[in-house]
This record gives structure tokens, C-alpha cells and sequence, in this order.
């Protein structure tokens, strides 16, 4: 693609032709326009033959192509429990820089600094006592919150909630009926299943007899939000929203998030049973099958 471009003298001069950043957006801009010209059929069929042999590669690596889910497992499977993460910034407005550092069990692992254009937590974080872990260019990262759908799908999909605490009124806010309101929607219901769109997460929930009841549990993570799968003995995370425990005694399910950007909500299935009105007009990515 990057022959074929038009662009400015300065990205010219800096390599533009070359920038993931400018190539992605150029071939997104392609498909839409064998979309608008040619129908979806077409545009399905550009996508698939283009992303199905990488995406197959992708989601063999599981959480290792995400790098703050990766430090997860890692801490959870060292006993050092979930990371936290410090931001320092300094600076006027306009030309911020930012430091970041990430912490297990209180001890900092990895330290990194940014500019305004790309905050450093989102930098990959290195391993405790080692390198960070690379890979490979050719291979696309899944979206992050599909991750978090993959995880949800395996750890919580088909479980009946025991109980269900709120520690932050604004987790619950899109919930416009109360947070008690909630909490009683939930407790004593099954979540059947994980799905996405964009950046929503929503799952179906059963009546105690087993009966559809035509609502989801409806999460968005914001842009710190997180939904941990915990031992139940595991600590507290000090941003900790919402917590879920099953009747299996299992593991329980968290909703931390430090900004409290991010949010929950029950919301009542559309017409066809399965996605919540609110979230119909998302857009499906590229690359799910029309069937989804």
C-alpha cells in the first residue's frame, strides 16, 4: 500500500510510507470503499482472505499479545497478586510528559516515560526479572477487549451469581434504576455467555429456572476499567467498583477501575433476544463472521 499513497512533504520526509499507524488506516479506507462499491459480500471476502490466516496465529498466543493481561497472569501464577500501576506527569498542558511505573506485591518492576501522544502504561511492560516479552510483527493484537471477552467466556459464562457488591456508586451509574436495583437483577441469575461489540462487553442473563430473562449485564471499561478473575482469598485491589461471587465458590469476578470511567448496567435484550438496543449500532469488526 504505502507506494500508493498520497501524503504530505513532512510524513514524505519521515518515512510515512512506512508507518503502521498510516498503512492501517489506508487499508481500512480500502475496504470501505469495496464496501460502498462493490456490497459486504465483497468486502467480507477482502477481509477474510487478508486476516483469517493471522487472526488463527493470534488467538493461539491468548493473552500474551496483550501486554497488561500477560503481567496479570504472570503475578497471579508467582503468587504477587494483580499489578497496579503509578503515573506521574510534569509539565505545562500543552507539552506534558508523563512517568509510569508497574508494582507487584508493592515492589516496582518496570519503569517507563512518554510524551502527551502515547501515555507509558500502555508500553510493555517488562517481566519481572527479565526482558520484556516481544512479538512477532507479523502477527495482529487482538483487540484488548476481546481478551477480556475470551477470559470472560472461560471463567464466568455459565455460572449463577451469589452476590453482588457495589463499592462505587458511579460503577453502577448507567444503571439508571439504583444500584440496589442491580444488585437484585443479578443475584440469584446465570450468566450464559460472553459477547462484544467495539468496546462493550455484554452477558445474557438466565432466570434461576434456567428461562431467558431478556437482559444482559452490560460493561465498558473506559479507559482503566478492568474485569479480574480473583481467588477469593486474593486482597482487595484498592480501585475495586463491583464485586461478583457464584454459587460455585468459586473464583469471583471484580470490576476495578481507577478512574471509574468505565461502568455497568443491566439492559433488556432487543428484538432479536441477544444484543442490547443501546449497542445496535455499533458497527461488527472486520473481522467476525456475519453470523455473529
Amino acid at each position: 500500500m504505502g507506494p500508493h499513497l498520497l501524503l504530505g512533504r513532512g510524513e514524505e520526509t519521515t518515512g510515512g510510507r512506512e508507518k503502521d499507524s498510516i498503512l492501517a488506516d489506508a487499508v481500512e479506507a480500502l475496504i470501505g470503499a469495496v464496501h460502498l462499491g462493490c456490497g459486504l459480500d465483497s468486502a467480507a471476502a477482502i477481509v477474510h482472505r487478508l486476516f483469517d490466516p493471522m487472526l488463527v496465529e493470534a488467538a493461539t498466543r491468548g493473552a500474551g499479545l496483550d501486554w497488561k493481561t500477560s503481567l496479570q497472569e504472570l503475578g497471579a501464577a508467582r503468587g504477587l497478586g494483580a499489578p497496579s500501576y503509578q503515573v506521574v506527569d510534569e509539565g505545562p498542558d500543552h507539552a506534558k510528559t508523563f512517568a509510569a511505573s508497574v508494582l507487584l506485591a508493592g515492589t516496582v518492576y518496570g519503569r517507563a516515560a512518554a510524551g502527551p501522544r502515547r501515555p507509558p502504561n500502555r508500553r510493555p511492560p517488562r517481566r519481572p526479572g527479565g526482558r520484556s516479552r516481544r512479538r512477532s510483527d507479523d502477527v495482529p493484537e487482538l483487540p484488548e477487549v476481546e481478551v477480556v471477552r475470551r477470559g470472560l467466556e472461560q471463567w464466568v459464562a455459565g455460572r449463577t451469581v451469589a452476590t453482588v457488591e457495589v463499592h462505587h456508586p458511579r460503577a453502577v451509574r448507567r444503571h439508571l434504576e439504583g444500584a440496589d436495583h442491580f444488585v437484585a437483577a443479578l443475584t440469584g441469575r446465570t450468566l450464559t455467555a460472553a459477547h462484544r461489540r467495539g468496546k462493550y462487553l455484554w452477558l445474557p442473563v438466565a432466570e434461576p429456572d434456567g428461562a431467558p430473562s431478556g437482559r444482559s449485564l452490560v460493561a465498558h471499561l473506559g479507559m482503566s476499567g478492568q474485569l479480574l478473575v480473583e481467588k477469593r482469598t486474593q486482597p482487595d485491589e484498592t480501585h475495586l467498583r463491583a464485586r461478583f461471587t457464584f454459587t460455585d465458590g468459586g473464583r469471583e469476578l471484580r470490576f476495578v477501575d481507577q478512574r471509574t470511567f468505565g461502568g455497568l448496567a443491566v439492559e433488556e435484550s432487543g428484538p432479536d433476544g441477544v444484543i442490547p438496543p443501546r449497542l445496535a449500532h455499533i458497527a461488527i469488526d472486520p473481522s467476525m463472521r456475519r453470523s455473529t
